[in-house]
């Protein structure tokens, strides 16, 4: 019997609701706006489909028809694309009475420029903007916009309208407004809280930017006295604004400095906008023809006369569209790098090596250098100690402040600061104020002759007070071998002698072979290493020090708070904390000066170590995570290389000299100790090829401890039911990035059971890069964990492409905790990017809370092509759980998405589903689980079709005939596929 598979699918897909078709289609990916009409297409583009990362350009002017704004009003959909409006005007006349009324009503890491709006907004609601409704989180960019906007408003109390944006919410992350101008008008007579840029930028600290701005004050018609601001309200850090006008009854917390007529009307605003130069100009104005600059258009402005070295003007100065060459005063540099007229920066006082390096000596070195990151905003800058650095008698100011996010290397080369002095009553203090995703720090020691005076100000740390995500470019901060020695006492929350505080929820915090002896007293929510990081991983780690009231929460310790914090051969040897991670079995004091913690930290060997200690005559106190002097266990040792056989002792030295008893390796692992046969298989071509239980339990072995980075595939279907402690593929420590093959194979009887750990899966732990294929978990498998559970992966990060087609689980996924889902569990990186095809679930899916039938959590921008969901899913999504998950062809019976087909249950049984997709992925793909009421599966059964009759003639048809949505129909008219007596038949 033939299948006629295209039949099939036209027929199931008439029935099923598919992707509408859109009249405005992009060029090159970018959506070509030039209509009222193709912005009308382009909102519910946006609005009702699963990408909200759609990138646009106006090409032309345009004046929008009724209420149709880009997003939705709530927490869904923010635009995350980049929209180029290219000097072109888009003309408004909105009246909604809901809040965020704008063109955007909200945003999250989108780049919005080169966009006039005019127009009017009549609301009753908050948060009404001339752009912007609502920012929301981090990585926006608004730049080059201009505003004439009237929003007219005759409602009482909080407002928060504002001319560029309306309110910055939930923000966790750097954001930037930057050459914009709102020129309209906010008619609001009894109306408070609003601000010509932003009603509202909601941050803890400084990182949202307001940089070279002007703002009309005549259009102002708010509410005297009550707190409405000509440029924003709370933590917005704003740099060279302008206001034109008066502003009384108004506040202007952030000194922007005022203008008049005259002077926007000369030239000069646009003259200082540019920063005082003419070279690289983004403010342009036409003398004598515009009354105002804007930051759109060619008539670049230059200075005609004499000029102070800062580019100020000195004397009789005018302004002209015509280039000149104006008389500037030389800088006058003195010891420290600095203008001693004007405080400009030496550019070259200090001078890179050959690798990048900015050499600092001295506290005239770090002044500049923290000069070179805090004022012009150089966050990529390297430096390296060349010795100690001494920061007595020095008005100490940290790296990174106000916005200027440190994002480079800092290597201390093994030196130590000393005689730092924090000020304490500040917000975000340490060495560095703030560092951002891609900072790496190591080789240094904070010294102990380092202090903290005054109290008061929270999130402070002897290294970072505060770090944060880099707009997804590159989200991990890296802190390796690095101690603090330093303790203080503290009155306020968030305080820890590593990092303070994370503010965003993406960040990756990796602290490795880092120590901590300094005592952190006093104030609440304290931490050895990180008072509060998310998503924090200490790897040979350890404290001394005393930490007082670290307020335990959702697995937080006294090393560090966190949701879940993981800590990889990580101790707290202070048994007075609460919250305590705990010391090392059997620990005692003596460890630290003998050698024998140096020696555990390295994995109980000698050939590959971190940390080193001296031991004898002059001998450290404890061990560094930098140095020479390598620790040996000495005396008769069982193969485990650490416990001494009966009747010896053990000791410790910087000279080898042991015996060691060999492994004794049963299927590549040994009975006594666990260790890996490395030899136990020899790849083929750079592939190891698995055979049975015992290898794949081995290869898990070996990759969790050995080596991560490699590729395998199965040559059989697997049987695990003798394998009884399987640890998963790959470790926090050694994550898998390979490929793993399953070559269309099944895995049976894989129970995993552990419901107090971190973490279960085939692959445990992994990272992208990553390829996972042709494989399918058999329903006699199960896996359970106290978090992050996937009948594929489990714990996922990293960044690059993850790549994963023909997959299918069947097994029982279950957590005590978050995050369960048949392919992957949890994807922790805003960089892992996932690539799912012709895969699916049919076990049963559930979690304590964020559950999800594909996966607990996508991460960002997973693209999804040919893949269904019919498992059970308890505490969360039942298709799935990610950020902009992209769908093509893909089905669930509960989760009711735009792009997603949502059918009946039966469907999946029914050769329906099947259908759309052996259609859509080609022949050799999708196979039927069983003859009768089989569900699609990637394993080949050899069952290719759910047609189970074929029926010539009309005249044998009887005439209950009912088409694939249920309805019945007329028997002689009847062709194509039907449903006949419950079977389907194909009626010619």
């Amino acid at each position: 019997m033939k299948t006629n598979l295209k039949l099939m699918f036209a027929l199931a897909a008439c029935w099923l609701t598919g992707a509408s078709a859109w009249a405005i289609e992009p060029v090159n990916g970018v959506y070509q706006i030039g209509t009222a009409q193709d912005w009308a297409d382009f909102c519910t583009l946006h609005n009702e489909g699963t990408d909200q990362k759609l990138n646009a350009e106006l090409t032309a002017d345009i004046t929008v028809v009724g209420n149709t704004m880009i997003g939705i009003n709530g927490s869904g959909k923010p635009y995350r694309g980049v929209f180029d409006g290219k000097g072109h005007k888009l003309t408004i006349s909105y009246n909604l009475n809901e809040a965020r009324v704008a063109p955007f009503r909200r945003i999250n890491g989108a780049t919005i420029k080169n966009l006039i709006v005019e127009g009017t907004i009549s609301t009753t609601a908050q948060l009404a903007a001339g752009l912007v409704g609502g920012l929301w989180q981090s990585g926006s960019t608004i730049q080059n916009c201009v505003s004439y906007v009237v929003i007219n408003d005759d409602q009482g109390g909080d407002a928060t309208h504002g001319g560029i944006c309306g309110s910055f919410e939930d923000v966790n992350g750097a954001n930037t407004i930057e050459n914009c101008a709102f020129l309209g008008e906010i008619n609001a007579p009894n109306r408070e809280g609003c601000g010509g840029i932003v009603g509202w930028t909601n941050n803890n600290n400084n990182n949202n930017i307001i940089r070279n701005c002007l703002v009309k004050a005549a259009g102002f018609k708010v509410k005297t006295g009550s707190n409405n601001d000509i440029i924003c309200r709370n933590n917005g850090n704003v740099v060279n604004c302008y206001y034109i006008g008066s502003i009384t009854g108004m506040t202007n917390i952030k000194n922007a400095t005022a203008a008049t007529d005259a002077q926007a009307a000369s030239g000069e605003i646009c003259f200082l906008l540019n920063g005082s130069q003419s070279v690289t100009s983004e403010w342009f104005q036409s003398i004598g023809t515009d009354a105002v600059p804007l930051p759109l258009g060619t008539a670049v402005v230059y200075a005609n006369g004499s000029l102070n070295c800062d580019g100020t003007p000195k004397g009789n100065v005018t302004f002209s569209n015509t280039e000149s060459q104006p008389q500037r005063d030389n800088h006058q540099w003195n010891e420290w790098g600095f203008c001693s007229n004007c405080d400009e920066i030496q550019p070259d006082f200090l001078k890179a090596d050959e690798q990048g390096f900015y050499p600092i000596a001295d506290k005239k070195g770090y002044n500049w250098f923290m000069m070179m990151i805090n004022k012009y905003g150089e966050p990529n800058m390297n430096a390296k100690l060349t010795q100690d650095l001494d920061l007595s008698d020095y008005t100490f100011v940290p790296i990174g402040v106000d916005g200027r996010n440190f994002a480079g290397i800092f290597d201390g080369q093994g030196h130590r600061i000393k005689n730092m002095t924090i000020d304490g009553t500040k917000k975000e203090q340490g060495f560095f104020s703030t560092c951002q995703g891609g900072a790496v720090i190591k080789n240094l020691i904070i010294d102990s002759s380092c202090k903290i005076v005054g109290t008061g100000g929270a999130n402070v740390a002897a290294l970072i007070g505060c770090v944060n995500h880099n707009n997804f470019n590159n989200d991990v901060v890296l802190i390796q071998n690095v101690g603090n020695e330093m303790s203080f006492n503290v009155t306020t929350t968030n305080n820890a002698g590593f990092i303070a505080r994370d503010f965003s929820n993406f960040l990756k915090v990796q602290i490795e072979n880092c120590y901590n002896i300094g005592n952190i007293m006093g104030g609440i929510e304290n931490g050895a290493f990180t008072a509060w990081t998310p998503n924090v991983t200490l790897t040979n780690c350890w404290n001394t020090g005393r930490i007082e009231k670290t307020g335990g929460y959702n697995g937080s310790k006294s090393l560090a708070r966190g949701n879940q914090p993981k800590f990889i051969n990580s101790y707290d040897l202070n048994s007075e904390n609460t919250d305590n991670a705990g010391a090392p079995e059997g620990y005692a004091a003596e460890w630290l000066t003998s050698g024998k913690f140096a020696y555990l930290l390295n994995g109980n060997q000698s050939a590959d170590v971190n940390w080193y200690q001296v031991l004898g005559e002059n001998a450290d106190a404890y061990p560094y995570p930098f140095g020479t002097a390598v620790v040996y266990a000495n005396g008769s040792l069982h193969c485990d290389g650490i416990t001494p056989k009966e009747g010896t002792q053990v000791t410790f030295s910087n000279t080898e000299g042991s015996n060691i008893d060999p492994h004794q390796f049963v299927n590549g692992l040994c009975s006594v100790c666990k260790g890996v046969q490395p030899d136990y298989l020899t790849p083929v071509e750079g592939i190891f090829a698995i055979a049975d239980a015992n290898q794949l339990n081995w290869f898990a072995h070996y990759t969790g401890k050995v080596n991560a980075a490699v590729d395998a595939m199965l040559t059989a279907d697997i049987d695990m039911k003798d394998i009884s402690d399987y640890p998963g593929i790959g470790s926090e420590s050694k994550r898998f990035t390979g490929v793993f093959d399953g070559q269309g194979h099944l895995i049976k009887n894989l129970v995993v059971d552990t419901p107090n750990d971190r973490a279960a899966g085939l692959i445990r732990f992994a990272n992208a890069p990553l390829t996972v294929q042709n494989l399918t978990m058999d329903a006699s498998c199960s896996f359970k964990a106290k978090n992050y559970a996937g009948g594929i992966i489990g714990d996922l990060n990293g960044s690059g492409a993850v790549t994963l087609s023909q997959l299918g689980n069947e097994a029982t996924v279950t957590t005590v905790d978050q995050n369960a889902g048949a392919i992957v569990a949890c994807n922790f990186s805003g960089e892992a990017k996932i690539t799912l095809t012709n895969s699916y679930n049919a076990g049963a899916i559930s979690s304590g809370w964020e559950a999800g039938g594909m996966s607990g959590w996508f991460g960002n921008d997973a693209v999804l092509t040919n893949c269904y969901n019919m498992g059970t899913v308890t505490n969360g999504e039942s298709f799935a759980r990610g950020n902009n998950i992209q769908l093509t062809n893909c089905f669930d019976s509960v989760s009711d998405w735009p792009a997603l087909n949502k059918v009946d249950f039966a469907a999946f049984t029914d050769g329906t589903v099947y259908a759309l997709l052996a259609e859509a992925a080609g022949d050799g793909i999708w196979f039927l689980s069983a003859e009768e009421n089989g569900h699609p599966v990637v394993y080949n059964t050899g069952i290719v079709t759910a047609i189970r009759e074929h029926v010539e003639a009309k005249s044998a048809v009887p005439s209950a005939v009912y088409n694939l949505n249920g309805q019945r129909v007329n028997a002689q008219q009847a062709k194509g596929i039907f449903i006949v007596n419950g079977k389907k038949v194909v009626m010619k």
